[in-house]
């Protein structure tokens, strides 16, 4: 699960120190709502943040996301 965030900076004393910090909680909400909402083993999930550096989509509303990479088992 990677966090996203647009890329205005953060307002000094806000809940969030950065956009990277916001990203990342953002990540922490959706693996809880997959993990107790929809009861799905969260165990081996990554999380991560991009901030406002990498945004799925350009110039746009739309990266206050989190986006999700599946891959197979490995082994």
């Amino acid at each position: 699960m990677i966090g996203h965030t647009d890329r205005q900076v953060m307002p000094p004393g806000g809940e969030y120190a950065s956009n990277t910090e916001l990203g990342l909680a953002r990540a922490v909400v959706v693996r809880e709502i997959l993990r107790a909402g929809a009861r799905i083993p969260t165990a081996g999930f990554a999380l991560s943040s991009m901030g406002g550096t990498m945004p799925p989509f350009r110039g746009d509303a739309r990266n206050s996301t989190v986006t999700l990479r599946i891959s197979g088992a490995e082994g």
